[in-house]
Order: structure tokens, then C-alpha cells, then sequence
């Protein structure tokens, strides 16, 4: 519901890009049941994620064959699907190709630190590699995101 979100500092990009990365890398489903949108998942973690990105103010709406539909500060953005790359255990996290609403290909990629991070040539890796060992030393789960644009 849109009334509980979590106030977050939309106006910062790399806060956006991630939420935005939340509600679109998944295999999570929409439903309607007496007017209010749930989420379906096969695993719990995916449903976690989508509703914590929902929470933030980045909403996941709506899932079709050749697209997403994700809400944005009020604003209803469709993302058309190219391509999805599914999770399995030897590539250890799940990609997903996408025409953002500015005509942008964007990959979209969540998994396991050990590769993606490992594949990642730009950003904060070292940064982010410190603070998953960190949250690993102390007994945490981890999970990290990344974002590529890719030209046609």
C-alpha cells in the first residue's frame, strides 16, 4: 500500500537505479485480490525484495510476456522485456534485459557477490566488497545488485 512507504532520497540516481533494480530483477508475479496488489514468488527472498523496494517508493505493478510496469514517484514507467537470464547455481545470479521508458538497454543483474561483483568493472566494487564481508563476518545473507546501460 502506497500510504506505508519509507521515506528515501528518490533525487539521488545510484538510491533510484538500485530500487528500480529491485522491482525489476526478479521472478515474482502481481495479482489483485479485493482491490489490493499482492506478490506471488517461488522463493521468499524475491517476494522480500520486491516489497522492500514497494516500501522505498518504487513499486512493482505489473508483469506481461513483453514487459514490467513499475510506479516512480506517481509515475507509471513500462519497461519492455528483451531478455532474462534466469538464476541457476553456475552462473550464481539472474540477469535481465530491458528498454527502459527513455529507450535505454539496460542489463539488469542480481546474485551472489563471489560473481557478480567479480564481472563488474566500474563503481563502488572494492566499496561494496568490504561491507558484504563485513555483513558475511557477521552472519549475514548477502546479495548484490548490478546495472549495466548496453548499446543496441
Amino acid at each position: 500500500e502506497e500510504n506505508s512507504e519509507i521515506a528515501v532520497d528518490l533525487a539521488n540516481q545510484s538510491v533510484k537505479d538500485f530500487l528500480i533494480s529491485m522491482s525489476l530483477c526478479h521472478s515474482v508475479f502481481t495479482t489483485e485480490q479485493q482491490g489490493n496488489l499482492t506478490y506471488e514468488a517461488s522463493s521468499p527472498d524475491e517476494r522480500a525484495l520486491v516489497e522492500a523496494a514497494a516500501q522505498f517508493g518504487v513499486r512493482f505493478m505489473f508483469s506481461s510476456r513483453n514487459s514490467r510496469k513499475i510506479k516512480v514517484e506517481g509515475r507509471l514507467d513500462r519497461y519492455e522485456f528483451l531478455h532474462v537470464l534466469p538464476f541457476d547455481n553456475n552462473r550464481k545470479r539472474m540477469s535481465i534485459i530491458l528498454r527502459d521508458p527513455d529507450g535505454k538497454i539496460l542489463l539488469l543483474c542480481k546474485g551472489a557477490e563471489s560473481s557478480v561483483l567479480d564481472i563488474c568493472d566500474s563503481g563502488c566494487v572494492d566499496v561494496t566488497r568490504q561491507h558484504v564481508d563485513d555483513y558475511a563476518a557477521e552472519g549475514l545473507r548477502t546479495l548484490v545488485f548490478a546495472t549495466r546501460e548496453i548499446s543496441p
